[in-house]
């Protein structure tokens, strides 16, 4: 083996290796929530400074396909009373699938907002393939799936969606889904004001 294919051979063994402890750690997290033993480690923080690292994790990944990541941090920041690791963590599952079920050359958005109501919204945004209404409660189940050709080519556990839903619940927040089959799905998750807000 020429040096050239060793070190090519070494980084696919360190990002499979990744991608395997990335679901050993998403299965337990599930498991600790199944259990009520989860818990949550909550400080105010940016959101921007969360959806800057978590887009720069991503890059190489859109990268290979690609898909071109938007995002443009707001002008002041936006505070959020919450764990910080837990929340990139949901919005790293949620870009990951933002970008394995999108076409090629396309596109995801990343935004952040403040609501009416002091809370925040967090959206992702993709031009991919989409999903039908009917299969949101299935992808919302953890290891749950389209049982469709075109999304079985993509691979994946099914744990992404579901588990970033139970992590925003155990923030009293929620997770919504909006789609249209060949177009694209955007995700929206809220979560409620910080208690000095509320």
């Amino acid at each position: 083996i020429n040096p050239a294919n060793r070190i090519e051979y070494a980084k696919n063994i360190f990002a499979s290796g990744g991608h395997l402890l990335g679901i050993i750690n998403d299965i337990l997290d599930l498991s600790k929530i199944e259990a009520g033993e989860f818990e949550l480690d909550q400080s105010s923080f940016d959101i921007n400074d969360v959806l800057t690292t978590a887009q720069q994790m991503m890059n190489s990944l859109a990268e290979l396909d690609g898909i071109t990541m938007n995002f443009a941090p707001s002008a002041g920041p936006i505070s959020l009373f919450a764990d910080k690791r837990v929340v990139t963590q949901i919005i790293v599952n949620l870009l990951s699938n933002a970008i394995k079920f999108n076409n090629k050359h396309g596109c995801v958005t990343l935004a952040a907002s403040v609501l009416p109501d002091g809370g925040r919204s967090i959206t992702v945004a993709d031009t991919g393939i989409g999903i039908a209404k009917d299969d949101f409660p299935r992808v919302l189940a953890p290891f749950g799936q389209v049982r469709t050709s075109s999304h079985r080519a993509y691979g994946g556990t099914g744990l992404g969606l579901s588990l970033s839903k139970y992590l925003v619940e155990l923030h009293g927040g929620a997770l919504q889904l909006f789609s249209t089959l060949g177009q694209g799905t955007t995700v929206e998750i809220t979560f409620p004001p910080a208690p000095a807000e509320a």
